[in-house]
């Protein structure tokens, strides 16, 4: 039982666990909390605060009754079924979309959507990219052909 001791608090009381020390930390108020872990955050996840990229489309007939309208995630919303998705880069884009598309298009049928990449740094500035989706998993192809996906 290794790390396990009993200790005699002043007041007495015999204590058992696995705390070798006595020694406890400062408890933070909650406003200092929710700074600290803004600043953890922004310092990891630099981009994840930034909004600037957008990916949006359309999601195919079949599959906009199962999905309902208002956010589905971080920084993912959904309306009527048109899917916007912001985030710093379009990697980032595309990994939700992924993600997204894990949850939603699990044991659906294959399907691609078109989907149009836009940035705040060059607003008449857009390109477009096709996400194809088969069981939930999602490749991004370029969109000047849409890709054929053949079931057996």
């Amino acid at each position: 039982m290794s790390g396990r001791a009993r200790v005699k608090l002043a007041d007495g009381r015999v204590v058992t666990g696995y705390r070798k020390t006595l020694g406890r930390r400062r408890r933070l108020d909650p406003a200092e909390r929710v700074q600290r872990a803004h600043e953890r955050c922004t310092k990891r996840f630099a981009s994840k605060w930034v909004r600037d990229v957008r990916l949006g489309f359309l999601l195919p007939k079949a599959l906009q009754p199962f999905v309902a309208s208002g956010p589905h995630g971080h920084n993912i919303n959904v309306t009527h079924g048109f899917v916007q998705i912001m985030h710093g880069s379009a990697e980032e884009c595309f990994v939700s979309a992924e993600h997204f598309f894990a949850d939603v298009a699990k044991d659906r049928e294959p399907f691609t959507v078109l989907a149009c990449v836009t940035s705040k740094d060059e607003p008449g500035r857009h390109y477009w990219r096709n996400l194809s989706v088969v069981n939930g998993g999602m490749v991004v192809g370029a969109a000047s052909i849409e890709p054929k996906i053949y079931t057996a």
